[in-house]
């Protein structure tokens, strides 16, 4: 974890406690959360309030002791403090930093709250989500100029646990809403109407109507168009999101023609086995902006007992540098794993993976090959992406167990920079 650029990956960027933290009041950390503070030339300092698990349960007692790590602009370790469990510890964080830093708060399996001196926010993309007990009120995002539509993401990973998620625009109005168990990553998405893009909105998470689910852990992350930073401020989230806006260019138009070059499983049927069959074309039943999605689906025999890997190469795409793709997708809760390999010009293989498809309806999909774990193999070797013309490949791993049909629409396929 010291050894990686975490600063980059990260964003492309006593008393018992007897309820939820609200309004202002900081959002209760657990596992590993990044803190994003300003600094802008001057020294500032993060005072972390370290809770034991027992201030919420009675049901166990964890002797994890807290540890904060500084990350100054340039990725750089600045500092390392070992905290003390239930205590208060102030970090500083010196002018050298750059014009802002991360802090890494580790309570744990226990608890904790910060309060930096001054404009904050706690990072939240999928290479570093924001873990968090017992939900949240307003929290703000900055959603960029142009955007029409995305989504945030929510895992409650234990059973049982579960919440309520509410997504209000720039005036207040509630665009979203999804109680859920969450038990797999959700994406609960957003479209954004007109007037609405180069401002901030807000997410809550609260309790769920169902009473037999409780709020508690739940991890939490921005959808790959939205800078992955959430602030207890508005003017924060603004502020400290703009620098790390991506310009998301689309490349293909499922409007006109099929940007589809050649689709195939990832090998011929054994002998005696029967030939799992796929179609991939364009259709008019789902489209996310327009008229018209790419339609992929996949039938595999009742009995099909091996995983199969459906690969769907798009037609060449013309870049400089590439360091992320996004498109959205429209799932069926399916849990098929999903990997973005890129095939450069040289036939290197860039390998990203994506997630699984745990949603139903509309969902956005990214990869960032800039921040993820990416495989590289073939080509000349040099581990980066290589134009002018590179191939995009969506691929679908069927595993056992899984639906033996599926249908999928694909929309707005995009890459950056």
């Amino acid at each position: 974890m010291r050894d990686i650029e975490r600063l980059a990956w990260c964003l492309l960027l006593g008393a018992c406690w007897v309820k939820p933290a609200w309004a202002d009041e900081p959002p209760i950390l657990r596992y590993t959360t990044y803190v994003l503070v300003e600094v802008a030339a001057k020294p500032t300092r993060v005072t972390f309030e370290s809770r034991p698990y027992g201030a919420l349960h009675t049901d166990y007692v964890y002797k994890d002791q807290p540890s904060y790590t500084v990350i100054g602009a340039n990725s750089q370790v600045l500092d390392e403090v070992d905290g003390k469990l239930g205590d208060k510890l102030t970090v500083n964080v010196l002018a050298a930093a750059g014009d802002f830093a991360l802090v890494e708060a580790k309570p744990g399996n226990n608890y904790c709250l910060a309060h930096p001196d001054g404009p904050h926010g706690f990072v939240a993309t999928e290479n570093a989500p924001m873990n968090v007990v017992q939900g949240f009120g307003k929290l703000y995002f900055y959603v960029p100029k142009g955007l029409t539509a995305s989504s945030i993401f929510f895992h409650a990973f234990s059973v049982k646990e579960a919440g309520r998620v509410l997504i209000h625009d720039a005036d207040g109005k509630l665009a979203a809403e999804m109680e859920d168990d969450f038990n797999e990553p959700q994406a609960v998405g957003f479209r954004v109407p007109e007037g609405q893009d180069g401002k901030v909105w807000s997410v809550s998470l609260v309790s769920p109507r169902n009473p037999d689910w409780k709020l508690d852990d739940c991890k939490v992350w921005l959808g790959g168009s939205l800078p992955g930073v959430l602030s207890l401020k508005p003017e924060w989230a603004e502020r400290l999101s703009r620098p790390f806006v991506v310009n998301w260019r689309r490349v293909f138009d499922c409007e006109r023609e099929s940007p589809i070059a050649v689709a195939q499983w990832d090998r011929p049927a054994e002998k005696g086995e029967s030939l799992p069959a796929f179609s991939v074309g364009l259709s008019a039943e789902q489209a996310h902006s327009g008229k018209q999605s790419l339609r992929i689906e996949m039938k595999l025999p009742d009995k099909a007992a091996d995983s199969r890997l459906l690969k769907v190469f798009t037609k060449p795409v013309e870049i400089r540098t590439l360091e992320r793709v996004k498109f959205w997708l429209y799932g069926d809760g399916s849990v098929r794993k999903l990997t973005i390999r890129v095939r450069d010009q040289s036939q290197e293989h860039h390998y990203c993976p994506a997630g699984a498809i745990t949603w139903k309806g509309w969902g956005e999909v990214a990869a960032d090959f800039a921040a993820a774990e990416v495989s590289v193999s073939g080509g000349d070797g040099n581990k980066r992406i290589d134009g002018p013309q590179v191939s995009l490949v969506i691929q679908i791993l069927h595993e056992p167990g899984q639906p033996t049909r599926s249908v999928y629409y694909i929309d707005g396929l995009a890459v950056s920079p």
